[in-house]
């Protein structure tokens, strides 16, 4: 039940992110703090996948990258997380990371599953932040939130 609903979480960010790409493609301007945000997002859940899976970082929390680079990282994140949370037993989930926090240097520690519940919040904060940033940018914003993706409308 965990993995699957894991999953999801994953799906969802990754159905939000391709919304943010749309409107960033069809906006008609776009600032250049959306695409920072966009790469940050994705920067930082690969960082958490390397901590996850104990190998070096193989990149900073605030890289910057090209909207095309940005969409590969998102595809390529989705996939290893994925993949990652398919072959993990319940005890996996609960292993403790220890790792550096990037912005005060001092070492902390938390479970995988808290790792993984701060990514997908993590990438919705910075997705509300994008979508403030392209309102009158875009003729409609877009609805990023879990609910919207999960909601099943019934008659």
């Amino acid at each position: 039940m965990i993995k699957s609903f894991l999953i999801k979480t994953f799906d969802a960010d990754k159905w939000a992110n391709d919304l943010i790409v749309e409107s960033i493609k069809s906006a008609s301007t776009v600032p250049d703090r959306v695409i920072f945000l966009f790469a940050h997002i994705q920067n930082a859940q690969l960082m958490w996948l390397n901590r996850v899976q104990g190998v070096d970082l193989t990149c900073t929390l605030f890289q910057e990258r090209t909207l095309e680079d940005c969409i590969a990282t998102s595809n390529s994140n989705h996939l290893e997380w994925t993949n990652l949370i398919h072959s993990y037993t319940d005890a996996d989930f609960e292993r403790v990371i220890t790792f550096k926090h990037p912005l005060d240097g001092r070492m902390k520690e938390l479970s995988v599953l808290d790792a993984i519940y701060h990514i997908n919040n993590h990438s919705a904060y910075h997705r509300g932040q994008m979508v403030q940033l392209l309102k009158g940018q875009v003729e409609t914003l877009p609805l990023t939130t879990y609910i919207t993706f999960a909601a099943k409308e019934v008659n």
